[in-house]
């Protein structure tokens, strides 16, 4: 697999798992019902690398920084 495919595909994966659990809606909300790449949702995505192959990725409402964030 081409490795700049795999890393779109689970960065996509993953703000979609952050914004489903901001919602607090889970797997009900569907994967297929909203889109992380456009700015219809009103939602913040950040990427956070952790390790060369992990990647924190988190949601929010204001456009901030995770220490930022984590400071409020």
């Amino acid at each position: 697999m081409d490795e700049g495919f795999k890393n779109r595909f689970f960065r996509i994966w993953t703000a979609k798992e952050a914004y489903m659990k901001y919602t607090g809606n889970g797997f009900s909300e569907g994967f297929k019902n909203f889109s992380v790449l456009d700015d219809s949702l009103d939602i913040y995505f950040r990427n956070v690398p952790v390790y060369p192959d992990v990647v924190l990725t988190y949601c929010s409402e204001i456009d901030t920084n995770l220490d930022e964030l984590i400071n409020l």
